[in-house]
């Protein structure tokens, strides 16, 4: 039995939830720091054995939260979610992000020439048909798991 209302327990819950989220994003910055990317926000600082500790740490502080979970009676009710699908959503909204720079919305922030705005449009077009790319691909990989899997996917 525990000493915790359902309103604690729903608290308790909900914390643990946000630590986890924050302790997924540090390890999203250790794995953002090996990519090479033009965009980098982070400088990598953090040497391999500090990152392979912090990991730990992680692993840890994430077993405390859910010995604490059971030894309170309080019940996880997680939602999966496709990874898959969330991936697929993601490149939508990506696709959808290009759109809204087309020379059509940009003019919104002053006139563009006829040269400029053909070449933002085949910029947004290029990255757009690598997008649909990309979102054809986890289709077929998705494709492939079901057909070893034995189950239909319904979106």
């Amino acid at each position: 039995m525990s000493m915790f209302n359902d309103n604690h327990k729903r608290a308790i819950l909900s914390t643990f939830q946000n630590v986890d989220k924050q302790l997924d994003e540090i390890r999203h910055i250790f794995e953002v720091m090996k990519i090479n990317s033009h965009f980098q926000k982070y400088i990598p600082d953090v040497t391999p054995a500090s990152e392979r500790i912090i990991e730990a740490d992680i692993t840890h502080i994430r077993n405390v939260m859910f010995s604490t979970l059971k030894a309170n009676d309080i019940n996880i009710d997680i939602r999966y979610i496709s990874a898959e699908r969330s991936a697929r959503i993601t490149i939508d909204l990506a696709w959808i992000t290009l759109e809204e720079m087309r020379s059509k919305y940009l003019s919104g922030y002053g006139s563009l020439s006829d040269e400029a705005s053909r070449e933002l449009d085949a910029i947004v077009s290029r990255l757009q048909g690598l997008l649909n790319q990309m979102r054809g691909r986890l289709v077929k990989s998705q494709e492939t798991t079901e057909s070893k899997k034995n189950y239909t996917y319904s979106p």
